[in-house]
């Protein structure tokens, strides 16, 4: 027997992936952009002029976001997009399981970190802490 031609195979591959029905593939929200436009500065959430700070907290931990009063609206919504909404509750990619919620303060957003397992609570932390720096470094802000 004679082997196939590389341009036959090449067709029946190309014939058969067209005959293929391909599932719609479902992207949870926090796996998304956070942002549909490109950041505006490197500041917390692409918000100029924000800060953000950690706070420790009995069950994890908190993320304050503040801005410039002209500034506040975006940001907020920013911060609940970035971290609570969407179907599911892990917002922050790689951060242990955890319960998210929000509350808006003067001039910003707090969004808190309640570990599910209580023995994440220190690696949630720590996480955070960092996720803080690293928002912090890229605006010029230090705490």
């Amino acid at each position: 027997m004679e082997p196939l031609p590389a341009v036959s195979v090449t067709t029946a591959l190309l014939l058969l992936v067209g005959c293929v029905e391909v599932p719609e593939v479902q992207v949870p929200a926090a796996d998304l952009p956070v942002l549909d436009a490109p950041l505006q500065s490197g500041c917390p959430l692409g918000v100029p002029g924000s800060k953000v700070a950690f706070e420790e907290t009995p069950e994890g931990g908190a993320l304050t976001f503040t801005a410039p009063p002209e500034r506040v609206d975006e940001l907020r919504e920013r911060a609940h997009r970035a971290f609570v909404a969407g179907d599911g509750r892990r917002r922050s990619r790689r951060l242990p399981p955890a319960r998210i919620g929000e509350e808006p303060i003067d001039g910003g957003s707090r969004v808190t970190f309640a570990a599910v397992d209580p023995r994440d609570r220190d690696a949630l932390r720590a996480k955070l802490r960092a996720r803080a720096e690293d928002m912090r470094s890229g605006c010029g802000h230090r705490m």
